[in-house]
């Protein structure tokens, strides 16, 4: 994850002192598990009289690690004499293949305390205190290594030799084709080279909706 979309996020958090001007800037971070929206219900769950949604994630390792499904980090930016901006931010603890702002990966606080039972600044009066990217625009860029990592996803979640093909195309095109980890994996979805498997290079954990 900390490849790509959730080092964008990393990156405009120090930016915030490094460039903006902020005095002092505070983060929580963590990890959060959440039903998945594409995972099929038991045939029970038709007759049930409340929704159903299931939870979904991998447990690696000998010790049992459970693999969140998504991570969060909760912001806020202080300078002398203004009102505190807050922001927070839920994201997918796998590849995501499509560039988007980090504004699209907001959440509310409440929802995030919700779901993983933290009081997260509680002492933060929330009335006095403004939305983080809509004052600052909560603008990243993408460089070259995200790109990388973004090819690698949409590589690793490709559904048909097809597709994988089309990728593989697109990464020659950008110069990206040489890198020997992504070599790699492109000779696997291809079955050329079997001794990793996607699964095991990176594992997912809600299954892959394109976004």
């Amino acid at each position: 994850q900390n490849g790509c979309d959730w080092a964008r996020l990393e990156t405009f958090v120090k930016k915030l002192v490094t460039k903006d001007g902020f005095t002092d800037v505070y983060t929580i971070s963590g990890p959060l598990w959440l039903p998945c929206d594409n995972v099929p219900l038991p045939p029970e769950a038709k007759y049930s009289a409340v929704p159903w949604k299931m939870l979904q994630f991998p447990i690696i390792g000998e010790t049992g690690v459970a693999v969140p499904t998504h991570l969060f980090k909760v912001v806020v930016a202080e300078k002398a004499g203004e009102q505190p901006l807050v922001g927070a931010f839920v994201m997918p603890n796998r590849p995501l293949l499509d560039f988007k702002p980090l504004a699209e990966y907001q959440a509310e606080i409440e929802d995030i305390e919700s779901q993983s039972g933290l009081q997260i600044f509680n002492k933060l009066n929330r009335q006095q205190t403004l939305d983080l990217c809509q004052k600052t625009g909560c603008r990243t860029s993408e460089w070259a290594l995200q790109k990388y990592w973004r090819h690698y996803g949409r590589l690793q979640s490709a559904k048909s030799q097809r597709e994988v093909d089309a990728l593989w195309k697109v990464a020659e095109e950008q110069g990206y084709s040489n890198n020997a980890v992504l070599r790699k994996l492109y000779r696997q979805r291809k079955g050329i080279d079997k001794s990793t498997s996607a699964d095991d290079m990176n594992p997912a954990t809600c299954p892959d909706s394109g976004g």
